[in-house]
């Protein structure tokens, strides 16, 4: 794995790390400033528009655990694509259940030597495949 490869893991996981902990600030710090923010969940724009789609979601989105799986990951220069499988969890009396499950389309750019966010694409998988 190159050291590129290995900060953008590090940048998936610090998205759902910071999701988890509903912190908006530390969150944005993960975006370009025209960030775009796609799918099944509305349009959103830049950083306020990030931290109008986690202000939105609540206790839900406190409640949850989200699960980056299965990432794809090119690299060209500065700029990378990737695709993974997205799941949210929680915990209750009966046990652990999904909450969503669907998938990511990403594209990163490396600014001042770190990389971010430039755009993130969300779809759903259908619940009835999940068995």
């Amino acid at each position: 794995m190159t050291e590129d490869e290995a900060d953008i893991r590090r940048l998936l996981a610090d998205y759902c790390y910071f999701t988890d902990a509903s912190d908006p600030d530390r969150l944005c710090t993960l975006f370009t400033e025209d960030f775009a923010f796609t799918g099944v969940f509305g349009d959103y724009k830049g950083h306020s528009g990030m931290k109008e789609l986690h202000a939105g979601s609540g206790d839900s989105i406190r409640a949850g655990r989200h699960l980056t799986l299965n990432s794809v990951i090119d690299i060209a220069g500065e700029e990378a694509t990737g695709r993974s499988y997205i799941v949210v969890t929680t915990t209750s009396e009966q046990g652990i259940s999904i909450l969503f499950a669907g998938g990511y389309a990403d594209h990163f750019v490396k600014v001042g030597g770190k990389w971010l966010f430039k755009s993130r694409h969300i779809h759903a998988h259908p619940m009835e495949t999940l068995g």
